[in-house]
């Protein structure tokens, strides 16, 4: 009968610390490196993240990272400002490389205002005037300060030497 309990107790025993590491084996490391797609430099700094939790890291200033990840996890997100996002579906791998596009807009106008440079709105607030693309590629000037010369109101341009490629001198009204 102390044969039975104790081999009763010695399973319990060798099912307890089994159950202990089945829960340690359930994380996993990804690692891997990020990349500029057109120049295929490395980018550090890019956001990692497991989607949908608090778990993430970013990127060295070689474009490498590594993440402990939990075996239920099945996508990782990059994101890094100026590229588009990226999910990438895991599978069963311990490396995943990436290599993130650049996010490239095009504006149809831009507000110049005494404040910055904004994107046009419907109401400013204050008063703007809007100089379209069309109105600057009509001008053959090499220079497009020299462009804004006459076409906005209270807008004073003026070269500080006279020669090619010297600076020009703004004066907003």
């Amino acid at each position: 009968m102390k044969k039975v309990l104790l081999n009763i107790l010695l399973l319990g025993v060798i099912l307890l610390f089994g159950g202990l590491t089945h829960a340690y084996a359930q994380e996993r490391t990804i690692q891997g490196t990020v990349r500029d797609a057109s120049t295929s430099t490395p980018l550090p700094g890019v956001n990692v993240r497991v989607p949908n939790t608090e778990i993430g890291t970013a990127t060295d200033e070689d474009g490498h990272y590594s993440l402990s990840i939990p075996a239920t996890a099945d996508s990782l997100e990059f994101t890094y400002i100026g590229y588009n996002p990226l999910f990438v579906a895991i599978g069963n791998r311990t490396t995943v490389n990436v290599t993130l596009k650049p996010q490239v807009e095009q504006f149809e106008s831009v507000v110049v205002t005494a404040m910055g440079t904004k994107r046009q709105q419907r109401s400013l607030g204050y008063s703007s005037q809007n100089i379209t693309t069309q109105e600057v590629e009509k001008n053959p000037s090499t220079n497009f300060v020299n462009d804004l010369q006459g076409k906005v109101a209270g807008v004073n341009i003026t070269n500080s030497q006279g020669s090619l490629g010297s600076s020009s001198r703004i004066t907003l009204r």
